[in-house]
């Protein structure tokens, strides 16, 4: 079974090496990353997404704690590579947990069934997801501002984070003031 699974792998990245495939999602869910590629059929020019699902190779994976929910959850890998400051990588991690968790209507728009994932395209895609990233980053400043104090988390990790806009900068100034 392993060899077939290995020989599958293969198959998939060769294609994806020989074609214009992109790579527009990677995650974690339960003991399973997942990837989903887009590419154009050159026959039909056709959007295809393609999501490869395979068991995480590592069984220990690193936990970050969610102070809303006040639970542990599995960390992106992703991040964990994007991210060399803890306390930028915890705000990133808590912003795609926050998204996912949080806002049921994320998922119900952009996720596997959803009317954005199959309609939608990835520069709408960025652009929503984006605007919600703001929203988490404001729910997180308002909903954990004992937390954030706390454990020093300033309007500095803000900034070092993609896309925060000036309204969500500044909430974090006013209230993560030490």
């Amino acid at each position: 079974m392993e060899n077939l699974f290995t020989e599958f792998l293969d198959k998939t990245r060769k294609f994806i090496d020989e074609h214009e495939v992109y790579r527009i999602d990677k995650s974690t869910w339960y003991n399973c990353d997942i990837d989903q590629y887009v590419w154009f059929d050159e026959l039909t020019n056709d959007k295809v997404v393609m999501q490869q699902i395979y068991k995480t190779t590592t069984s220990a994976q690193t936990k970050f704690y969610c102070p809303l929910c006040d639970s542990h959850h599995a960390e992106s890998e992703y991040l964990a590579t994007a991210f060399k400051n803890d306390k930028t990588k915890w705000l990133a991690n808590m912003i795609t947990h926050y998204r996912h968790s949080h806002i049921n209507s994320w998922d119900k728009v952009w996720g596997v069934g959803g009317y954005g994932y199959h309609n939608l395209s990835q520069l709408t895609y960025s652009f929503e997801k984006e605007k919600i990233n703001n929203f988490a980053k404001q729910q997180i400043v308002k909903e954990a501002t004992d937390y954030l104090l706390y454990h020093n988390i300033t309007e500095l990790h803000f900034k070092a984070l993609h896309g925060t806009n000036k309204k969500t900068l500044s909430l974090a100034g006013k209230m993560l003031k030490i």
